[in-house]
């Protein structure tokens, strides 16, 4: 009878391949082609898999990077699944094992021989390295446990309060200027007497430190005073811990991390994921062909400490190539990008995304459309052609320290019923959606319909369409524009201050917004419907169009925006309950018929003539 359960929960491969299985238990001696021999790594199973093979993983923890050493191929892809649904985690972390003693009160140390790490999990939970002020709640999206500086500039601040080492060789944090962007900066010079810190320059007057803004320091044992907190001597080879339970570290899981990643497919074709969860370790899938990764989840996937606010650094999962899918993904707990996004035809669908870009860098949630952010974008802007038709779908979005989501330069995105909150915890001017440096170009349309946007808790808007520029490329400029060819239509978008549900901001007058056409959107509880125009630089915004949209908060339009028509700009549109967010119609709302025909918008409407907003009645 075991045998027949057995064989009834491990289906057959297909007719060209054979299953492989793997346990913790198993050795990687065995033939891997029975339950009862199994591989005991993943790794053993992908440098042998070939097309039409289906992997099994028992149970457990597997502390490996696995790389597939081949592909599979159309209609016989290399799959790689749990086990009876089973619980199966990739880690990029070991385990510290060993005798831990008393160092003093709650603390405990042990030695780690010649292993060097900047990441700790204690029963799967990053702790964070001593520092001050201390964060109890050890959730580093938050500012409101953070010091303030006294004064400072770029290369410098001081505080009375900072408490008593050498600070010399720590770290700092800090949000400084206009607060779009953080800096991580290794502190090279400490003045006890004045209570300064000193480092590497943040930038420009943007960026300079003043008076009021947050940071904090850390990676100093002196001020290893908390649990949750823990220090490496690197001399020593000592690991200093205080357990947030106030015990010895004996009677937990403490791991550290040892790999940056748990799973490469780079330039791997027709392999597929499923059911595989990832810890402390990311997902590569560079120039990959019809991969997918799927219902599982991905945790403290990167980490790095050298935060400069707008450097593109590692990010939970880079997908590049074409026809790639990531679908039904739990990502969490980054200090950067949760996906970076690229290539053609990718799809990122049904997935959770949180707790994102804790060191307040120029990333989103999910960033796409550039091969790295630079000043000088003409050197990163992609050939048209090369990023087009990503597909970013039903996914939920929350707690990031600055955008939802960051797009550049991109074809033919389609960005739909997504709901997108709680964003810009740490940062300032940005958007739930925030298209930077241009956004769609080369002639196609991106649409972005059917989203849920609302909590920006950072100074900016919902939708956000910023800081056009000239680009040249190959010598010359290469047509681009800000906000060029996007549909934003049938769209949510509610309790955005102090901006705007939707915001066209303007750069330079040589290329003006074209073709930025925003249709039956529904706003509430917004400080403006719409702000467009950027005075200082002169940006022509003819090429804007409003029709239909709900809208009773202020219209900022610049004066060269004449395409408007049948929109509900003030008065009640008698939503049918407003505070509890429910944006449809009331069988008595003036919005119901007062909208006007545009084609593949309103399409099967009812009555005289189409509803204004997000629904039809």
């Amino acid at each position: 009878m075991l045998m027949l359960a057995l064989v009834q929960t491990a289906p057959a491969g297909s007719a060209s391949g054979k299953n492989y299985y793997v346990a913790t238990t198993g050795d990687d001696a065995n033939n891997g082609t029975s339950i009862s021999k199994p591989f005991k790594t993943i790794q053993k199973a992908a440098s042998i898999a070939t097309a039409g093979n289906t992997v099994y993983i028992r149970a457990g923890t597997y502390r490996e990077t696995v790389t597939p050493s081949n592909s599979g191929s159309s209609g016989s892809v290399i799959r790689f699944t749990n086990y009876n649904s089973e619980t199966v985690t990739v880690s990029g972390a070991d385990a510290i094992t060993g005798a831990w003693t008393v160092c003093s009160g709650n603390i405990y140390k042990i030695d780690v021989g010649s292993r060097d790490f900047d990441q700790l999990f204690v029963d799967g939970k990053m702790n964070l390295k001593a520092q001050w002020p201390n964060n109890t709640a050890l959730d580093l999206l938050s500012k409101s446990w953070m010091a303030t500086i006294a004064g400072g500039d770029s290369t410098s601040i001081y505080d009375s309060s900072i408490p008593g080492p050498n600070w010399n060789g720590g770290m700092i944090w800090i949000l400084p200027g206009k607060h779009w962007v953080a800096f991580q900066r290794s502190i090279t010079a400490y003045d006890g007497k004045q209570q300064k810190a000193s480092f590497a320059t943040t930038g420009g007057s943007h960026y300079e430190p003043k008076a009021g803004d947050r940071y904090f320091l850390f990676n100093k044992l002196e001020v290893l005073d908390a649990g949750g907190e823990w220090y490496l001597d690197k001399g020593t080879h000592e690991l200093y811990l205080w357990a947030t339970a106030n015990d010895n570290p004996a009677n937990h899981t403490v791991e550290a991390k040892n790999r940056n990643l748990a799973l490469d497919l780079s330039n791997k074709n027709y392999i597929e994921f499923d059911g595989v969860n990832f810890l402390a370790g990311n997902v590569k899938m560079t120039g990959s062909t019809y991969c997918a990764v799927k219902n599982g989840s991905l945790k403290y996937p990167d980490y790095f400490e050298n935060a400069n606010g707008y450097a593109l650094q590692d990010c939970g999962i880079v997908v590049s190539g074409n026809h790639n899918k990531i679908d039904h993904m739990e990502i969490a707990y980054t200090p950067g990008a949760g996906i970076y996004l690229s290539g053609i035809a990718n799809e990122i669908t049904c997935c959770t995304i949180h707790d994102i870009n804790w060191t307040g860098g120029e990333y989103g949630a999910i960033t796409y459309g550039l091969a790295a952010w630079s000043k000088n974008l003409a050197n990163a802007m992609p050939p048209i052609g090369t990023q087009k038709d990503l597909v970013i779908s039903h996914n939920t979005i929350y707690k990031t320290g600055r955008s939802g989501m960051l797009g550049h330069f991109t074809e033919a995105a389609t960005i739909t019923y997504n709901e997108i909150y709680n964003v810009g915890v740490i940062c300032f001017d940005l958007g739930c959606i925030y298209i930077d440096h241009d956004g769609g170009y080369g002639g196609s349309d991106s649409v972005f319909a059917y989203n849920k946007i609302h909590d920006n808790n950072g100074t900016g808007s919902g939708i956000y369409f910023d800081a056009c520029t000239p680009y040249l490329q190959g010598g010359g400029t290469n047509g681009s524009y800000c906000g060029q060819n996007y549909k934003i239509h049938h769209n949510e978008v509610y309790n955005i201050t102090p901006w705007a549900a939707f915001h066209v901001n303007g750069g330079d007058p040589k290329l003006p917004v074209k073709n930025l056409r925003f249709y039956n959107n529904s706003t509430y509880n917004c400080s403006s419907t719409l702000r467009s125009g950027r005075s200082s630089a002169g940006t022509d915004c003819s090429g804007v169009t409003l029709k239909n949209n709900i809208g009773t908060a202020p219209w900022k339009i610049d004066s060269q925006i004449t395409d408007i028509s049948n929109n509900f700009t003030s008065g009640d549109p008698k939503f049918v309950d407003p505070i509890h967010y429910d944006f449809h119609l009331q069988s008595n709302s003036p919005c119901i018929d007062a909208g006007c025909v545009v084609s593949g918008i309103t399409d099967g409407y009812s009555g005289s003539a189409p509803d204004q907003g997000r629904y039809e009645f």
